[in-house]
């Protein structure tokens, strides 16, 4: 809606014009009045609607599912957030799924109390859940397998291609990631779920211990050492498994994260089978 409606009756005159007082200012007066009318009042805060009107009446099916006329599929969009008034009082919901026949048929997930025959309306979350409008956060994965790696012992090697590890990037948004590193650097500060899991092939090895888990730098509270792997045999005929690590690391942007491995053994060559690291956020 327009704050002021035009053309403005009587109209202002033109330069050089000269104009009537009187119908000049009722036009003033008619100017003031509709500003005013749309002015936020000074020290009211703004009310943020969240929710918008289908403009289309539901027919309720069951507590947990109703439809609506015409093909509204793309509006009732899998993980789309619904407001819905029933007899029993509102009711907020999660789209779990919609198909059209002669109607759209909506099935829902209430946050709790259920959809009941007294439904009358429903408004939808104004962001899509197919294409919202929410900035996104990192999502990164990738797996290191042996290539052309070589373990020293006592020697923590971090998995990179320069260490001969083949390394295979499955998501990485912002390009945080460095293969030839083996190094992912937090473009936006705050709180990261990482996890890391991996094995070694130490056939015929003789292992006296091994270590294997995130390295990290610029975290709050300093770095998180390598975690042991719990081998608990010496040459086992086929992969060790290590214990899966999981951490949540809080610090700026530029922070730091690498999976490492530290492997003492006196006999043999032991190598990577698999390892991945995943890491999401900030939270």
């Amino acid at each position: 809606m327009a704050i002021i409606n035009l053309p403005l009756v009587p109209p202002l005159p033109t330069d050089g014009q000269v104009g009537d007082a009187v119908p000049l200012d009722a036009t003033i007066n008619y100017i003031v009045a509709q500003v005013n009318a749309n002015a936020q009042a000074t020290g009211v805060t703004p009310t943020l609607l969240e929710w918008q009107s289908l403009g289309q009446t539901p027919t309720f099916v069951s507590a947990t599912s109703f439809t609506v006329p015409g093909n509204l599929t793309t509006t009732f969009t899998i993980g789309r957030r619904l407001q819905s008034v029933n007899t029993g009082g509102t009711i907020y919901s999660t789209v779990v799924s919609s198909a059209f026949t002669t109607v759209t048929t909506v099935t829902v997930l209430n946050d709790s109390g259920v959809l009941d025959s007294g439904l009358s309306v429903v408004n939808i979350g104004l962001l899509n859940s197919v294409n919202e409008s929410l900035p996104r956060n990192t999502i990164f994965g990738a797996t290191f397998v042996h290539n052309t790696e070589t373990f020293v012992t006592t020697t923590q090697l971090t998995l990179s291609t320069a260490n001969g590890v083949s390394v295979t990037v499955s998501n990485d948004r912002y390009g945080e990631f460095s293969a030839a590193t083996g190094t992912w650097t937090a473009a936006k500060a705050g709180g990261y779920i990482v996890m890391a899991v991996g094995d070694v092939t130490i056939s015929g090895v003789t292992i006296t211990s091994a270590q294997m888990g995130l390295i990290v730098g610029g975290a709050t509270g300093g770095n998180y050492a390598p975690q042991p792997m719990g081998i608990t045999s010496i040459n086992p005929s086929s992969a060790v498994q290590p214990t899966t690590e999981i951490a949540m690391i809080f610090g700026p942007a530029g922070m730091t994260v690498a999976l490492g491995i530290t492997l003492t053994f006196s006999a043999g060559s032991p190598h990577l089978a698999q390892s991945t690291m995943t890491i999401v956020g900030p939270l």
